[in-house]
């Protein structure tokens, strides 16, 4: 079935980060610490009606996580992928990572594979976005929720 035949996987294509014709990155092809680090973002800018309130919930996390002392840095490197206001909520559960998740971890990185000294404690262990692999499973297990929903929706009431 090619896109234009089917109007749900343009919507979920386009939350990839992927370049045009490539894969993009899911959550399956994620370390536990690139996932924490991409949940964390994902939770700083949807999960509050403003800056103030995203910023206190993430610290509650990051205490929750031990993790508080990093606040200052994650802080910075949230704000200057992504500045206030350019989430989008729909996006918060996707399996797929868009372009800005990938930056963040691109820039976390490059920032952790820095010298000791400028950077202090490593907070995450995250690999460059070229070293990540790109399976595709995240992407084909959406498609197959979708053929399921869709053949759902065409049974008669009763079955």
């Amino acid at each position: 079935m090619s896109r234009s035949e089917n109007g749900d996987t343009d919507r979920a294509d386009s939350f990839s980060g992927a370049e045009p014709g490539g894969e993009p990155i899911g959550f399956s092809d994620l370390e536990p610490d690139e996932v924490l680090l991409v949940s964390l973002f994902r939770g700083w800018r949807h999960g509050a009606p403003t800056t103030a309130v995203a910023v206190h919930m993430l610290a509650i996390r990051l205490r929750n996580l031990d993790y508080y002392q990093y606040m200052d840095i994650l802080l910075d490197v949230f704000e200057r992928i992504c500045p206030a206001g350019c989430g989008r909520p729909e996006q918060i559960e996707h399996p797929l990572l868009v372009p800005e998740e990938e930056a963040l971890i691109g820039h976390m990185a490059a920032l952790l594979h820095q010298p000791e000294g400028v950077t202090g404690a490593r907070p995450f262990s995250v690999r460059p976005v070229a070293a990540i692999a790109r399976s595709g499973r995240d992407r084909l297990e959406m498609m197959i929720a979708r053929s399921y929903r869709l053949v759902h929706a065409r049974l008669p009431v009763g079955l």
